[in-house]
């Protein structure tokens, strides 16, 4: 199969995927066929390369994050044969944590072969930042999704907007940190609480890493972009002056005593899994309640079948210790090949400590495991990591 034909295919469809979203949203229960079909047809060519592949997988990566990430999946996949509720229902959601781990192969193999190049990933991440940001402001121009989930303005988007932020420190165009600078206005705007939780410890490791550098090196063509940048700035100040009380509130209860309404009630969504989980039998302890067991455990305590908004309830509970322990292992080789890049000398180290903190952070708030966009932060990493090993063969070969 030829790689540069089936690279443009994949992101052909991956590129379709907030498009069809917003043709097809799911709030307004609207048919998605068309969606799922897309990302079917994605996932099968990602599928079919992967396999043609496997050598590459096998035996070119030194961090272990292609072996650590496939045995996450193989996990995945027991678990979904043996122990589904219902093969039929929980097939999308065993696709949805599919798409995002071929992902990351499929994105590997392709950087590792030389074929993804920092060009095309610029017009990717110019693409889903523009389509996404137009999302959030459509969301937020609606009365009606403004005034739902407890009367904040709260959208998702948000996430998938900050998955592009490593990729923003890799790609090459001009005025990129204004972008990353809109990004966190955006998160800002959307007051999705993870999200601003999330982008704050970004920026903190660029504090700590020195390569806040940056912003000394900006060079500004015109007074206009410089008087741009300083209307955003005044507009988010007005912004956040105005809904003051609206982040006071999203905020105050993550504090108190009252730990089953901490954020907002995710304390519960919490609290019930896990209690459940240390009180049970020493088999449900090593190897949990089996796949999608949070949702159908919370239908039966509170009557409505809710994701626990968090990968490390989920994992804990429905794969125990054995989880666990496979997930710590992908988180850890996840910061891994960071080792690596200073003796390479490539420019990628803050890149990939953006993409672990993003995933890191986000699977504590909200979770990144079912959500097949968390396929957008695995095109960085994918990328990243398949140019290390390729550098890493290189100097192995001189």
């Amino acid at each position: 199969m030829n790689s540069k034909f089936i690279l443009i295919w994949v992101l052909f469809h991956l590129l379709m995927i907030p498009v069809l979203d917003i043709l097809y949203p799911s709030y307004e229960n609207a048919e998605r066929i068309l969606p799922y079909i897309n990302q079917g047809i994605m996932l099968i060519a990602m599928s079919i390369y992967i396999i043609q592949n496997l050598n590459i997988i096998r035996k070119t990566d030194k961090s272990r994050l292609n072996m650590v990430i496939s045995l996450l999946w193989i996990m995945f996949i027991i678990y979904y044969a043996v122990s589904s509720y219902s093969l039929v229902a929980d097939l999308s959601k065993i696709m949805k944590i599919t798409m995002w781990i071929f992902g990351y192969l499929f994105f590997y193999i392709i950087a590792y072969k030389g074929i993804l190049k920092i060009k095309m990933l610029s017009y990717i991440s110019l693409f889903f930042i523009i389509i996404y940001s137009i999302k959030i402001f459509l969301y937020l121009s609606s009365p009606a999704n403004y005034e739902s989930n407890r009367a904040f303005a709260i959208s998702n988007e948000s996430y998938f907007l900050l998955f592009f932020m490593p990729m923003l420190l890799i790609v090459k165009f001009k005025f990129k940190y204004i972008v990353l600078f809109l990004i966190f206005m955006i998160t800002l705007y959307s007051m999705k609480r993870g999200a601003m939780i999330t982008i704050g410890f970004c920026f903190l490791s660029m504090v700590f890493t020195n390569k806040f550098g940056f912003i000394r090196k900006l060079k500004f063509g015109t007074l206009f972009q410089i008087l741009f940048v300083l209307a955003i700035i005044v507009s988010a100040y007005i912004y956040v002056e105005k809904n003051a009380t609206i982040y006071e509130s999203r905020f105050s209860d993550l504090q108190g005593d009252d730990y089953e309404r901490m954020g907002s009630g995710r304390g519960k969504l919490y609290s019930l899994p896990i209690e459940r989980w240390y009180s049970s039998h020493i088999y449900y302890i090593a190897f949990g309640y089996g796949f999608n067991g949070v949702p159908h455990y919370l239908e039966e305590k509170i009557g409505t079948d809710f994701y626990s908004h968090s990968d490390w309830v989920l994992i804990i509970h429905d794969y125990g210790l054995l989880g666990i322990i496979i997930f710590l292992g992908f988180l850890y080789h996840l910061f891994k090949p960071l080792k690596y890049i200073p003796k390479l000398e490539l420019p990628y180290f803050q890149a990939l400590l953006f993409c672990a903190i993003i995933f890191f952070v986000k699977a504590i708030f909200s979770g990144s495991i079912i959500y097949p966009q968390t396929i957008y932060l695995m095109i960085t990493i994918g990328f990243i990591n398949g140019e290390i090993q390729r550098n890493l063969m290189m100097k192995n070969e001189t």
